[in-house]
């Protein structure tokens, strides 16, 4: 069962690229907190019930000094339960009291450290999303500037290339006669 001394030594494993814990490790261990306090409390009712309810017929005992030892210590009908009896009751609602207010103690700042790391995180993610829309705009622009001057490059040497074609036709061109008189 599930004591104030394994909820003090309780560890969670850190997530990967995040500064919290791992959400199903502190939600098992918190259903595991609570299920002993469900037990806990379970038992501290049923030991009040049992210290309210009317003793019941002890079976006949062989000797009778030991009989007659427990009718002294047993409760009579309509007679309070001996003050320890009450005193271990009492303890007892007030240790189920700690460790209820521990579990919700650890849960609150175990949802409080988680709510922050998902914060940090999603504050980082959106950061990233940022950059992450600059550079994209950047490489955008890169290839827009990278077509013009791809399309210029194709204009001169097409330029280029018929200038020179022209040339070659102008000198493989048999002279022009030219007027005859």
């Amino acid at each position: 069962m599930l004591n104030a001394q394994d909820v003090h030594d309780k560890q969670f494993k850190l997530v990967r690229q995040s500064t919290g814990y791992d959400i199903d490790e502190v939600d098992t261990f918190l259903d595991e907190v609570e299920v002993a306090i469900a037990a806990l409390t379970a038992e501290l009712e049923e030991a009040r019930a049992t210290a309210s309810a009317p003793p019941a017929e002890a079976p006949p005992q062989a000797d009778g000094a030991q009989a007659a030892a427990e009718a002294d210590v047993a409760p009579a009908e309509g007679v309070e339960p001996p003050s320890s009896a009450a005193r271990i009751l009492e303890l007892a609602q007030l240790t189920a009291d700690q460790y209820l207010a521990e579990a919700k103690r650890a849960a609150d700042g175990l949802r409080a450290d988680a709510e922050q790391s998902a914060r940090a995180a999603v504050a980082d993610l959106e950061a990233q999303r940022v950059d992450l829309e600059a550079q994209r705009v950047d490489l955008e622009a890169r290839v827009a500037a990278l077509r013009s001057f791809e399309a210029q490059v194709r204009s001169r040497l097409t330029d280029y290339f018929e200038g020179q074609l022209r040339d070659l036709r102008s000198l493989g061109a048999p002279p022009d006669p030219g007027p005859t008189a």
